[in-house]
């Protein structure tokens, strides 16, 4: 039996209330959707599509244009109501709403424990519908809160683009940041948001880089606020006004191929989040051969990387382990990409399977 499976993701919203040209206002989401995709179609062999719709009308105009077997939404923003609708529309498909948020990131959202159990009322009631969490402890604490229908559902790493050789010429080369002498180049790259932690991991860097005598650059996005992002951008500006020997470079929002460029001329990549579990920007790190500092919520890599969430001190000396032994962590690293992408096949293959059979 062959499966067809459907990405369904919100369309964004513009700052002015009108929708957005480029698609998802999460790009996140977007990136981890087609990962998974394309991982389905070239080891499964499994047809799947991503739609970015306006709303869940949207979803039923996806449905009966392209007849999918598993329905995936991607984040909780299709209402119970509207997802009960669907589900009586097409009672032969399986839906899953997909959360890529772990429960910290989740308490920020006042809808969401309400909609999830919502949702398990559903499945309790007979229709086929999973909550699919992209982190394994997530998905066991809200199976002990009663969440009977979670599942892991984790992501997966599968770019469509090959990594940017360190040796070979880079569009940003003649970007006079990276014509400094003496300068540390360290990334903590994403949307800024209160739950990425990003002021603190900018303390680290610059204690990092004063302990070492060397100039600091680093390098952040600053065009996708969230959650209130606004007030850790401004704290991080202000540090960096006050600590003129060091740099704040603010980037815009790039495509896959070009951010793989920019990390590739990192020194050292940091994700030390309060929240996250994978976290695509330190696969790209990974991916490229650089080196990552992240919190222990990212369980895929090795401890080496990972340290606690709170202390600069502690996040500036793993800065200076990791760069020490920079050829054999990221050999290593890359190894743990792989073990995460093998285990990631396995859990969706194992959905496959039971929707096949």
């Amino acid at each position: 039996m062959s499966l067809k499976i459907l990405f369904c993701l919100k369309k964004a919203v513009t700052s002015g209330g009108n929708y957005s040209e480029q698609g998802s206002s999460k790009s996140g989401l977007l990136n981890s959707a087609r990962f998974v995709s394309n991982a389905l179609k070239h080891f499964l062999k499994i047809e799947s599509e991503i739609k970015i719709v306006v709303d869940g009308n949207g979803i039923d105009r996806e449905i009966s244009l392209y007849n999918p077997d598993i329905i995936i939404l991607e984040a909780l923003w299709v209402t119970p109501a509207k997802l009960d609708e669907l589900m009586t529309l097409y009672p032969r498909k399986k839906f899953i709403v997909r959360i890529h948020s772990k429960t910290p990131f989740l308490a920020t959202e006042g809808i969401a424990c309400q909609w999830l159990f919502e949702i398990n009322f559903l499945a309790s009631m007979g229709y086929d519908v999973s909550i699919g969490f992209n982190s394994k402890e997530t998905c066991d604490e809200f199976k002990k809160m009663g969440i009977e229908c979670a599942v892991y559902l984790p992501n997966f790493y599968f770019p469509e683009v090959s990594p940017h050789p360190s040796n070979k010429p880079n569009q940003f080369d003649a970007d006079p940041c990276f014509n400094q002498l003496n300068t540390v180049h360290i990334s903590c790259f994403g949307a800024t948001r209160p739950m990425k932690n990003q002021f603190i991991q900018a303390i680290a860097a610059i204690e990092y880089a004063n302990k070492f005598k060397k100039k600091l650059c680093l390098h952040i996005n600053s065009t996708r606020i969230e959650q209130e992002g606004g007030q850790p951008l401004k704290n991080i500006r202000a540090l960096f006004k006050n600590n003129p020997q060091h740099e704040l470079k603010e980037w815009s929002w790039l495509d896959h191929e070009s951010f793989l460029e920019l990390t590739a001329k990192m020194d050292c990549c940091l994700q030390v989040s309060l929240s996250e579990s994978m976290n695509i920007c330190t696969a790209d790190a990974v991916y490229q051969g650089i080196p990552v500092v992240v919190s222990k919520d990212m369980q895929w890599l090795p401890n080496y990387d990972r340290v606690a969430t709170g202390s600069a001190k502690v996040i500036a000396q793993k800065i200076r382990e990791v760069l020490r032994w920079k050829r054999q962590i990221t050999r290593l690293n890359k190894l743990f990409l792989f073990r995460f992408n093998l285990q990631s096949l396995f859990a969706w293959k194992r959905l496959i399977n039971e929707q096949t059979f």
